[in-house]
């Protein structure tokens, strides 16, 4: 499979056009955080999860996957690790599509290198 962004992939990989309002039930999602300070400036000095937020593509990034989700019209609950980034683009899906329920972040979402 070839490497490309979440949002270009929702849109490009032959699998997801099997996804129906039907079965979308027994799906899961995984979305990475949209672009953030860090993907931009690293190596950064004195990295701090505090500074290291979704740029203004990065926000574009989290309403661009929310489109997708969008047309099956139905309700969805998302859970992100607890580092700023992933909570801010947590935040933009609930607010874009109605009826999300944003569940309490998890660490255990942290990647480990």
């Amino acid at each position: 499979m070839k490497s490309v962004t979440i949002v270009t992939q929702i849109h490009q990989h032959d699998a997801n056009r099997r996804i129906t309002s039907e079965n979308l039930l027994r799906a899961r999602f995984l979305v990475r955080h949209g672009q953030c300070v860090s993907n931009v400036t690293w190596p950064m000095d004195n990295y701090s999860d505090d500074i290291d937020v979704l740029t203004d593509l990065g926000v574009k990034q989290a309403k661009n996957v929310c489109r997708f989700f969008a047309q099956f019209n139905n309700r969805y609950q998302v859970i992100s690790s607890t580092l700023k980034r992933a909570i801010q683009t947590a935040n933009i899906i609930c607010g874009e599509l109605a009826e999300t329920a944003l569940l309490t972040p998890d660490y255990r979402l942290i990647e480990k290198n």
